[in-house]
Parts: structure tokens; sequence; C-alpha cells
């Protein structure tokens, strides 16, 4: 800390004095004042300007130049100008991705009055709410280039804002707002990836996105900056637990009875963001990673495939669930996770008290009915579960373009989240893993059961997303599941695949009511 501040003290004193020496027409005072004290203090100033305005045909070629672009604003009057261009254009193969932060005008009436305020001693021509009114201008703006620009994010936020703040993985544009001056008429000062400013300022810019909001009105909750955001599993516990066989990632949280929430394929725990606080307040709610999923351990795989069957899966699940306190509990599962959830109920009754089961009908049932309609739609299944020409290496060489997923619908932390995973080949190869046993031993192991007459003895409600082919390839689809429970319920759901992520207050509701019956 003691550093960071000699550091901002250098650089003010380098601005004072760079700016006095440019009044003086002397270009080679200030290009030495700031090498020899950004050189001194670490905080790494590459170039100043008298005025944030003078830095623009400079930040326009930088954001040419840049990577990825963030963007601290008060107004946002400079977004809709030539220099930030670049950022919108779709289809630059360089920009990775631009992120914008603005006030939420509706949240932020304080500090943005206050700043009104200060402007308008400037300028006495300017109207009441003339400020709120230009964030809101732009918060349009810049919604419209992103519906034309999937790289471009924008979110609101709710806190004290005295600066700009433009970041690149290069640079650091900073100008302070001033009281006595408006800020384009600000100095500003660039300062170099690595250096202790870029640090701060990148944290900055990283802290209240963490905390801001979507402008599209998504769910809402407390932020730590005092605003409101889409936050993944507030006041939920995230770790990592150790279950013999496996090392499960797990976020955990609530009151109440136990229930257990499996992910299915590619998804890992976080599809569940949604869903699992409107559960919260009733439930102790557990989302693992699956083994081989997201952040869990992947065992190493064998010829039989035994270690990604859901028998391993649903032993994993309950010695996770006795780790964390619960001896008996109730379980729902989407897509693979569902299959997890069967195997639950039939493998272990004494542990189970209610089983969901999302947009599926057991793996030996589904392939017992298999024809020319299903295997064209769900190819996929045997694609994955073959091993003549292994699916990893088509996989790997583009995870992006294979699984063709976007933040608009999970959210963008989920997005993050599952996008790392997908790029790591040994989540890759597990996912595989779990098709190839779906296609051998789970099979085997529904099979099995039948012809033993074994069927799951609590409670099974089976739902299915509307948007999705359940209907067309079974028919009435709570019939196929009379034939593995005893006490089946259930229907549809307005929804595409991805019920918990699409339809979560409509899929809370009906487990909250299953749950509690």
């Amino acid at each position: 800390m003691q550093e960071l501040v000699i550091g901002v003290v250098s650089s003010l004193i380098a601005t004072v004095l760079t700016v006095a020496a440019g009044w003086f027409g002397l270009s080679w005072p200030r290009r030495l004042l700031l090498r020899l004290l950004s050189r001194m203090s670490g905080v790494g100033v590459l170039r100043s300007y008298p005025k944030q305005s003078a830095a623009n045909a400079d930040l326009a070629a930088d954001l040419r130049a840049a990577r990825w672009i963030k963007v601290l604003t008060g107004r946002g009057n400079e977004l809709a100008r030539d220099s930030f261009q670049e950022a919108w254009r779709p289809g630059n193969p360089r920009l990775e991705s631009t992120r914008v932060l603005l006030p939420d005008p509706a949240d932020a009436g304080g500090w943005l009055r206050a700043r009104e305020d200060e402007v308008r001693r400037l300028d006495p021509g300017i109207e009441s709410g003339l400020l709120a009114k230009q964030v809101s201008a732009n918060i349009d703006y810049v919604s419209a280039v992103a519906t034309k620009n999937a790289s471009v994010e924008l979110r609101l936020f709710d806190a004290p804002h005295n600066c700009r703040v433009i970041l690149t993985d290069r640079l650091a544009y900073f100008t302070p707002y001033l009281q006595e001056t408006h800020g384009r008429n600000s100095p500003c000062l660039v300062f170099r990836n690595g250096s202790a400013m870029y640090d701060y300022l990148l944290r900055l810019f990283d802290g209240l996105w963490q905390a801001g909001r979507g402008s599209a009105g998504a769910p809402r909750v407390a932020g730590p900056f005092g605003g409101t955001a889409e936050r993944m599993f507030e006041d939920f516990i995230d770790e990592h637990v150790d279950v013999g066989e496996a090392r499960l990632r797990v976020r955990h949280g609530g009151s109440g009875a136990p229930v257990l929430l499996l992910h299915g394929h590619p998804r890992a725990h976080a599809t569940w963001h949604r869903v699992a606080p409107l559960l919260a307040a009733d439930f102790t709610v557990v989302c693992p990673d699956l083994r081989g999923y997201g952040q869990s351990s992947k065992p190493p795989s064998t010829p039989d495939h035994e270690p990604y069957s859901k028998r391993a899966m649903a032993g994993d699940c309950v010695r996770l669930m006795r780790a964390l306190g619960h001896e008996r509990f109730a379980v729902v599962g989407h897509d693979r996770g569902a299959y997890v959830a069967q195997r639950l109920g039939l493998d272990h009754p004494e542990a189970v008290t209610h089983v969901a089961v999302l947009d599926v009908v057991p793996i030996g049932e589904a392939l017992a009915r298999c024809d020319a309609g299903f295997a064209s739609a769900w190819w996929h299944w045997f694609f994955l579960g073959q091993t003549a020409k292994p699916a990893e290496r088509v996989i790997n060489a583009d995870p992006d373009a294979w699984y063709g997923l976007t933040p608009e619908v999970m959210g963008q932390e989920a997005y993050d989240d599952l996008r790392a995973a997908l790029h790591d080949p040994e989540t890759v190869h597990a996912m595989c893993e779990d098709y190839r046993a779906g296609l051998g031993l789970d099979r085997a192991a529904d099979d099995a059961d039948r012809a033993a007459g074994r069927t799951i003895a609590c409670p099974l409600l089976a739902l299915w997303a509307t948007g999705d082919d359940m209907e067309d390839l079974y028919g009435d689809v709570l019939a196929v599941w009379r034939g593995w429970a005893e006490n089946v319920d259930g229907g549809p759901i307005e929804s595409g695949h991805h019920m918990a992520e699409e339809a979560p207050d409509q899929l809370a509701a009906r487990l909250r009511l299953f749950l509690k019956g």
C-alpha cells in the first residue's frame, strides 16, 4: 500500500510538471520526467495529456490494437464518438471482448446528482436531470450495439464514481473527474500493463463489474458496492470435497431439508445459479460438479468406462452428502444428471427421499426404443460414445465452435466458469467417457433392474421442456416413467432444454411444491 501511495503521489507530481512543461511547448522535459518518475515509482506512466480530449487520437489507435477493452465511465458520451468505433465493429478478428460499465440512472441518483451540481457550477445552463438522461441515452446506444455484436457487454453500477478508466490488454487510460472542470478537460494519464496503477485500475473495474447488473433486467440482488447484480450463489459456500474416488467441487447453502441438484452435459453446477437461491429459503441446496465435469477431479478411465458410470457418480453423491452431514436427501437431476438421480433412487433407496428427473427417460428405455428418429436427433450419444474414432480430437480442435455456447442465456459468470472447463482436454475426455458408460454399463444396469423388477420407491417428479423433443419421441412421458417408479407425477415446463437457466422461476415453483409434498 505504501508503494502504491508513493507511486500515485509521484504520478501526480509528474502530471503537474509535465503539464507545466507542455504549456511551454517543451516535449523533451515531459518525456524525461515521465520516464524517470515512472521508473522510480513503479507506477508505469507511459504518457500524460493536459486534457482528456487531447488523448483521443492515441486512444483510437490503442483501441484498434486491443485484444480486449474494458470501459468504466460517468456519462459515457465518448462511447458514441469516432475513437470508440473500433470497439463496436462486429467481425473484428483481433478484438475478443468489449465490456462497458455505466452508472445505473435508477439507483445512482445521489452521487450522480452531486456530480451534476459540480458540473452546473461550471455551466449554469445545465438542466436538472441532464446527466441521468445522457447516461440513459448512452445505455440505449451500447445496448443497440450489443444486439449486433455479441462480443460487446454492458452492465450498470451504483457506486460513487470520480474517474474514467479505459483498459486494454496493454494499457490503462485514467482521467480523474475534477470539481473545477469538465471531465473532457481533466488531465489524462496512460499506464502500462504490469504497473501498479494498471493492476489497481483493473481490480477496480473487475470489482465493479462483478457488482454490476445487466441493463435488460437481469435478476437483482444486493452487490458489495451498494448496487445490484446478477450474482452466482450469493451466500453459498464454494469448496472441494474428497469423496474417495473423486474430489468434487460443490456449492452449498440455504437451510431446511437437503436437496441435491445435478447438472447435465456439458454444463456444470453453475447451471443451477438461478434456481438454487429460489430454493435456498426452504431447503439446504447442494450443487456439485459431477466427477469429470467442471472443476471436479477426473478419475483415470478404464476400458469398460466404469469410472464414469452413473453408479460410480451416484456413489460420489451419497458420500458427498454424508460429508456435508446429510444422511437422507432429495435429488434433482437434469439431462445426464437425471440418470445419476435415477441411479441414486434405485441403488440407494435408504438415502433418497424424492427424485426429480428433467428432460429424460431412462437410458435403458431410450436405447430399447431407439429408431431412426432418435438416432438422427440424438446422434451425439453415439458420436461421443464410440471409440473407433474418438470424439475428443474433433472437440478439442475448437471447443467454442463445437459447443456454441454464449453468455446471453446462462449468464456471464456461469459462461466463464463453463468455458474454462470445456477448454480442458481432460474434461472433454471425461464427458465422452460419460457417454461411453451410458451405452454400455449404464444400459446394462437399467436392463438388470428391469429384469429384476426393481423400481424407485420414493416419489418421482418427471418434467420436460416444451421446446425439446420428449413428447415427439415418447408420447406420454409420464407413462414411460411409471414403469420405473411407484409414485410418478410431472408435466411440461415452458422452456428450451436448459430449463434451469431459461425458466428458473417456473422450475423452482414446481420443485418446491414437489419437495414439500
